[in-house]
């Protein structure tokens, strides 16, 4: 009788931007990757997916930016998918790996392979149009080619992950993909320690009783509600309550008056040790963190 030898699984992970880069994704394709090594898998990183370069897809940007109907989303061209699929499918010849990952359905849509195939994403291209602006009034020929390239990554993919109930429903109901291949699991925090229990509440006794500090981050200013987290603070400020707003990402101007109770950072590169202590450091001091988005996948922010 011999005793099993647990060997860790070995995942082929792949993307289209450079996942050791924190501010690519809010960081989560840095953070995936690396949890899914402290789960004792066995990841095989694979160098950033080279994007096509089309002189066809950019003239048919031109044509629509100044010509032709609608907004054109060149990302979701077949050929785009079919050219991250060709590089994956060449770099796994020299590869032996178990399963095949994505933190994205674009470059498993066509696919090829003897492995199976898993993504984890926050949104379906069909959940996204009409909700975040840059899928909003869309060329009909976007609209086709990003529903055609969802559905065939939705039925090429064994496993479907989102990180929302939203998005999972989205991918049962309007693309009819099999309940049972598709879970729901949560982002987690993108911190590269969890906080002491007793600093945070330290922290918390240290903040002011005669203010109120708010804190807002994001780069995305008119999407995740920015204009209207500044009226927030204003209206505080003319009740009588002071109050200090923080604005992290994004820098809007403001008109002199406003100016007076907000701090702009801009932005704050948390990829660096003094970025890091920088933003540790905001959600320290601030009473709320406030996000009236307009439009928002998962919020991985409030995380």
């Amino acid at each position: 009788m011999t005793r099993a030898t647990n060997v860790a699984v070995r995942v082929g992970y792949f993307s289209t931007y450079d996942s050791h880069d924190l501010n690519n994704w809010s960081g989560l394709g840095y953070f995936i990757r690396r949890s899914l090594g402290e789960a004792g898998i066995s990841v095989e990183e694979h160098a950033q997916l080279t994007p096509l370069r089309s002189p066809a897809m950019m003239a048919k940007r031109i044509l629509y930016r100044y010509l032709l109907p609608g907004s054109y989303v060149p990302e979701r061209e077949a050929a785009v998918a079919k050219h991250y699929a060709s590089q994956i499918e060449s770099l796994l010849s020299r590869s032996d790996v178990d399963v095949v990952f994505s933190p994205g359905t674009v470059p498993l849509a066509y696919l090829n392979v003897r492995q199976p195939v898993a993504f984890w994403a926050d949104a379906t291209f069909a959940a996204l149009r009409g909700v975040y602006p840059d899928f909003s009034d869309l060329a009909k020929r976007s609209i086709a080619a990003g529903e055609q390239m969802e559905s065939a990554a939705l039925e090429r993919a064994d496993l479907a992950v989102y990180a929302s109930d939203w998005a999972a429903a989205s991918a049962v109901d309007h693309y009819g993909t099999d309940p049972a291949k598709v879970k729901v699991v949560p982002f987690g925090a993108n911190l590269e320690a969890e906080p002491d229990p007793t600093e945070v509440q330290r922290l918390i006794e240290a903040r002011p009783t005669d203010r109120c500090r708010l804190l807002f981050i994001g780069i995305d200013w008119e999407r995740k509600g920015g204009p209207l987290a500044v009226e927030v603070a204003d209206e505080l400020n003319r009740i009588g309550l002071p109050c200090e707003l923080t604005i992290v990402g994004a820098t809007p101007e403001l008109t002199p008056s406003r100016q007076r109770f907000v701090k702009i950072e801009g932005f704050v590169d948390k990829a660096s040790e003094e970025g890091r202590h920088k933003i540790q450091s905001l959600l320290g001091r601030s009473h709320f963190l406030i996000l009236p988005s307009r439009a928002e996948c998962y919020g991985l922010v409030l995380c």
